[in-house]
């Protein structure tokens, strides 16, 4: 709900903005490409889950061309940031 309420904040700022997003939220009702998708956020998006072996999720990430990180290799993932260049 939190997120929800601050995406369009997040857009305003007009700079690029990379997600990962688990693929379940205890309590919710959506996962998280249901969010992915509501939020047209596909191109910079990543689903980090455990359910990475499962066929639904798998043809789920394809058909919408979302990248999938496993949550047991997500620690051999490197993740730079880099801050936005001043003009």
């Amino acid at each position: 709900d939190e997120f929800k309420s601050g995406i369009d904040k997040l857009k305003e700022r007009n700079q690029q903005i990379f997600y990962l997003f688990d693929f379940e939220y205890v309590g919710c009702l959506q996962n998280g490409l249901d969010i992915i998708k509501e939020f047209n956020l596909e191109n910079s998006s990543v689903l980090v889950t455990s359910h990475s072996e499962e066929n639904r999720v798998r043809m789920q990430c394809e058909a919408l061309s979302i990248k999938m990180i496993p949550k047991d290799l997500v620690a051999f993932v490197p993740i730079a940031i880099h801050p936005p260049e001043c003009t």
